[in-house]
């Protein structure tokens, strides 16, 4: 790794790039990551870093070779604590390969460039363009940052507007007026109409949203200090209440626009989602911004004028510049549909199969795409495998297969291989932006506030319904089968599953054993009613209520303050004696005075540049 100290020429700006080239072995790439981890506690300003780390971070990363969760987590994991997400990036996707012939051919995803929030916020059309290899292996790469082009704004409503009383009378002035010829035409001149005294609108009473809300946040402030001052003063009151009722309509005004321009499930935590809000605008911007492009002759344009040319140029020989057919749009008479069909492992079998197919395409017209369907098979000899190939045409396959994002296999379900819905739920997180937030944001999103849920044991709860609903003996299909399958005469609660009994029955049995259990009584099976919420309660080990966390979680303190206090008197601050520990930090001396280990006590009561600042806030 080499670590350097970057000045822009053309603004002057200042940030640290690191420049990476990890080792083909996966330990003796620890070092790496380690290495990043430590560097990146020491770095409070922009920060980028590139290179070749001979590591992916999605199985998406490689093709040609299978992925293990194994390679994917040091990686990812690394990134995430040092607060690093990817730059946008443009061409190859797969940016190495091993020059193999057929199947032996490799494609994969090694060559990086990450960034912190800072850095992003500095470069905001940064981008990363890996270029075709060549006769190399590795795709070469330039970064590029092209200038913020100033284009006029296209038409938006805000909700904000709805609050305003100048909303309503401009819309019933328009909407009352005569407008002939067809209904369309009516309706889009009265909005044209509209869309006028909206923009005035904006511009007259919320084109400054963001600074009202600052205005009459501070005005507030100054209005109940000074009625601190004076608390029986009538005419202050006054002043407080309406400052108080004017900032809290510029807030709700400030908070709808950002919500609606980050297009996210709005948060009831206040104040504390405006950074992640921010953040999360900032970069679906960036990652929606079209700085550069191929046009049909196939040179790269880097130009936004020329850019919007190549759009307008490519669509246009696509679809043309005039509608010259107006004759009315018909119905849809082609589906498409993906099917799964069975049947027993035999020719003769597939042969009936096939011919229904067949069957069925001639009355309805819909054909099946070879070159899209498989055929998946057990059991079945070589001899016979050839033989439904040629009849069908179609290509035998192997499992497992994904059907709507679910592995389909004959067997046990591994982790491996669902591996690609973790990454589906991890890239619908990523979506909150949540890298950017800090640890404390995390998680005070979660529930609200701190309340964590034990997952192993809330799915012990849930799991604890079913053998609930089988001692019930409730009217539904599953219970049914359950009782004429394995339990038939005996008694559920006294049920032992034997062998040969599948894994969910097996399951729900141990779960209906360790609820009775952990609550000694095996009474919780006959109740009439059953609350997973309530099993879980009861599941969780009770713990005593601490003396300080009235003191703490109390409405007078700041959230970012009692969070890092809670932190404090748990002692889980991230303090170099404990990363020194887990081996991410090289020594556990205090960072500021380093005379002792950095302990939160030391930080807090020990350090000299504590007990300073403790005289000065005290004098």
């Amino acid at each position: 790794m080499v670590h350097c100290f970057v000045t822009s020429k053309p603004a002057g700006h200042t940030f640290w790039c690191s420049f990476i080239y990890g080792h083909s072995n996966k330990k003796d790439r620890e070092a790496l990551w380690q290495d990043l981890s430590h560097l990146a506690t020491s770095i409070s300003m922009a920060w980028v870093i590139m290179g070749d780390f001979n590591a992916i971070m999605a199985i998406e990363d490689r093709v040609g070779s299978p992925v293990k969760w194994g390679e994917i987590q040091p990686m990812r994991s690394c990134m995430s604590s040092c607060n690093l997400a990817e730059v946008k990036t443009m061409g190859r996707h797969f940016t190495w390969t091993n020059k193999q012939d057929g199947a032996a051919r490799v494609f994969t995803r090694i060559d990086r460039v990450l960034a912190n929030s800072q850095w992003e916020d500095i470069f905001t059309t940064a981008e990363a363009t890996y270029l075709p290899e060549e006769e190399f292996d590795h795709c070469p790469m330039i970064m590029s940052c092209y200038r913020v082009a100033h284009q006029k704004k296209p038409f938006r409503f805000y909700n904000m507007w709805v609050t305003s009383e100048h909303f309503i009378p401009p819309i019933q002035a328009h909407w009352s007026k005569p407008v002939h010829r067809c209904h369309m035409f009516r309706v889009i001149q009265r909005l044209k109409w509209i869309k006028a005294d909206l923009k005035l609108l904006n511009k007259n009473g919320f084109s400054l949203v963001e600074a009202d809300n600052i205005k009459t946040h501070n005005d507030l402030v100054l209005a109940q200090n000074a009625l601190h001052d004076a608390p029986m003063d009538s005419v202050l009151a006054s002043v407080e209440k309406a400052a108080n009722e004017a900032y809290r309509t510029a807030h709700h005004n400030y908070l709808s626009f950002l919500q609606q321009t980050d297009k996210l499930q709005w948060l009831q935590l206040g104040d504390d989602n405006i950074g992640l809000f921010h953040m999360s605008i900032k970069h679906r911007r960036r990652q929606n911004k079209i700085n550069s492009i191929h046009d049909q002759e196939g040179n790269w344009i880097q130009t936004s004028d020329v850019v919007q040319q190549a759009f307008t140029q490519f669509y246009s020989s696509l679809f043309g510049e005039s509608m010259t057919n107006r004759t009315p749009v018909k119905a849809a008479v082609i589906d498409q549909d993906d099917l799964l069909l069975f049947c027993h492992g035999d020719v003769t079998s597939f042969q009936l199969m096939l011919e229904g197919l067949q069957l069925f395409s001639a009355f309805t017209g819909l054909q099946v795409n070879p070159s899209k369907s498989s055929i998946y098979c057990c059991g079945l000899s070589t001899h016979d495998k050839n033989i439904i190939t040629g009849l069908s045409g179609y290509n035998i396959d192997n499992f497992p297969f994904r059907y709507l994002g679910v592995p389909i296999s004959p067997k046990k379900i591994k982790q491996g291989d669902c591996n690609m819905l973790v990454e589906k739920m991890v890239a619908r997180i990523k979506v909150w932006s949540s890298r950017h937030m800090s640890f404390a944001g995390r998680m005070q999103l979660e529930q609200g506030g701190l309340g964590f849920r034990n997952l192993a044991l809330w799915n012990q709860a849930t799991v604890g319904k079913l053998a609930w609903a089988v001692e019930k003996k409730q009217d539904n299909l599953w219970v049914k089968w359950i009782h004429a399958l394995y339990i038939k005469n005996k008694t559920w609660q006294l049920f032992s599953p034997s062998l040969a009994a599948s894994w969910h029955v097996k399951h729900i049995c141990k779960v209906k054993r360790l609820c009775t259990e952990k609550l000694n009584d095996p009474s919780w099976l006959t109740d009439s009613k059953y609350s997973i919420k309530g099993m879980y309660i009861k599941l969780c080990t009770p713990s005593e209520r601490t003396q300080w966390a009235r003191y703490i979680w109390n409405r007078l303190s700041i959230p970012k303050h009692r969070f890092s206090l809670w932190l404090a008197l748990l002692d889980r601050h991230k303090t170099k004696f404990r990363l020194h520990q887990y081996g991410i930090s090289t020594d556990n001396l205090c960072a500021i005075c380093g005379s002792a280990p950095e302990t939160s006590a030391h930080l807090f009561f020990e350090c000299s540049y504590s007990l300073d600042c403790l005289a000065v806030v005290t004098d």
